[in-house]
């Protein structure tokens, strides 16, 4: 008996082991989600335009342009995105390191981008300055492309 019962704690609790989450490209995580709210122009004068993006789970994607959005908003949905422009919009998200756990500091002393995001079980905010700006561009411009800001 006693033998069972060690044999059934050593399953359940290696069946608890926690595994590392692979981040693949082409393939958002169920609960993907995040906020970019572009605070100032970085690096380059008009650069980019104040805006706050939000990506939701269900591919909604919801954007407020113009002075004063760094306050707490909650725009209207601009559009409901494909698969495939989630999916984009997911491997951008990746390549610009947004959703790297090692990226992004919240004492960033000259703020250029807020953001906050939700993947596989992981909810992280983090701050963004100017030198950042060039990894997170390519995503800017397609959320501005997308929200039919930018042909």
């Amino acid at each position: 008996m006693r033998w069972f019962a060690l044999m059934l704690g050593v399953v359940l609790l290696g069946g608890c082991a926690a595994r590392p989450v692979v981040l693949e490209m082409g393939k958002p995580a169920e609960d993907f989600a995040f906020s970019l709210i572009v605070l100032q122009i970085a690096i380059e004068p008009n650069q980019f335009k104040p805006a706050v993006y939000i990506v939701e789970p269900d591919r909604t994607l919801r954007v407020a342009v113009g002075e004063g959005v760094a306050e707490p908003i909650y725009p209207a949905p601009a559009r409901v995105l494909t698969h495939s422009e989630f999916a984009r919009i997911w491997n951008l998200a990746l390549e610009s390191g947004l959703l790297d756990l090692e990226r992004g500091r919240e004492d960033v002393e000259s703020e250029a981008f807020r953001a906050w995001y939700a993947r596989h079980g992981v909810r992280r905010q983090a701050s963004f300055g100017p030198n950042d700006a060039a990894d997170l561009q390519p995503l800017v411009e397609e959320l501005e492309r997308l929200a039919w800001l930018r042909k």
